[in-house]
């Protein structure tokens, strides 16, 4: 399956946890409309494609972001840096090209990387 577009209009979404689901399908950028989300995991699934810029949107995001054991490709982006109240952060078993980025030190409350 993969992870539609309308996500994005459910506004009172506090928690989205989509771990081992076989989706097959990209990250879509309304996610960053997500503006009450306080949990977000996807990770073992086989979503491809860039992380969204828009996940910088998600400032309540307070649990771990995991977005680890599926097929990311590209850079980690500097909006993620915005995340400053997410304790976990987890990208490993992708295929993101760049190193870790300078910004992820304005993750104040980040305990784990």
């Amino acid at each position: 399956g993969t992870i539609p577009t309308e996500i994005g209009l459910i506004e009172s979404l506090h928690f989205l946890f989509l771990s081992d689901n076989f989706l097959n399908s990209t990250i879509p950028t309304e996610v960053g409309l997500l503006s009450k989300l306080n949990g977000f995991q996807i990770f073992s699934n086989n979503i491809y494609g860039t992380i969204p810029t828009e996940i910088g949107h998600l400032q309540d995001l307070q649990r771990a972001l995991n977005l680890s054991s599926m097929f990311l490709t590209g850079t980690v982006p500097t909006e993620m840096g915005m995340l400053r109240k997410i304790d976990a952060l987890d990208l490993s078993s992708n295929s993101l090209t760049s190193s870790l980025p300078t910004h992820l030190v304005d993750m104040a409350s980040l305990k784990y990387l």
